[in-house]
């Protein structure tokens, strides 16, 4: 498989073959292969759908015959994060928060990629129940140090762990 093929599938497709989930999680350079796609050609469409589909795979009910692993749920939210719109830091807040596993094993940098207090301060204008636990969560986390790099963490000149 490809990258064309994998783009082409993902936004012509319903559900994402197996071939083409496990070409995601098992080929170590997909990821700079997509991250390079995506800051090249922009398309926040794409990469929402990218998020959406991993995020329903993970959804399934469990067994099922394929799992999508927090590495490439942090991928996706990477890629959906480079479009900058601060909207989408709910979206990957859900992602972060489908399960026990997530919620441990996901990021939390990738929910602030637009800045912590542009975040913070974009949280604090949505009333709900969802918005107010990632504000929290946030700001907690924040007072632990866990932005201290955040910088470094959406650098050009570096890419994440899981990239």
């Amino acid at each position: 498989m490809t990258i064309d093929n994998f783009l082409y599938e993902l936004e012509n497709s319903k559900p994402l073959s197996l071939e083409t989930i496990d070409f995601v999680q098992n080929d170590r350079e997909i990821g700079k292969l997509l991250v390079n796609h995506f800051k090249e050609n922009k398309n926040r469409d794409l990469a929402l759908k990218l998020l959406e589909k991993f995020s329903k795979i993970r959804n399934q009910p469990y067994p099922n015959n394929y799992d999508i692993g927090s590495e490439a749920l942090m991928l996706s939210a990477y890629i959906l994060g480079l479009h900058q719109n601060i909207e989408d830091c709910l979206k990957i807040w859900n992602t972060k928060t489908i399960d026990f596993d997530t919620f441990c094993g996901f990021d939390i940098q990738l929910v602030v990629f637009a800045g912590v207090n542009r975040t913070i301060d974009y949280l604090k204008t949505i009333n709900s129940d969802e918005s107010q636990d990632a504000l929290k969560y946030i700001e907690e986390c924040k007072i632990s140090g866990d932005f201290e790099d955040i910088e470094n963490y959406f650098s050009e000149n570096h890419s994440p762990w899981f990239v």
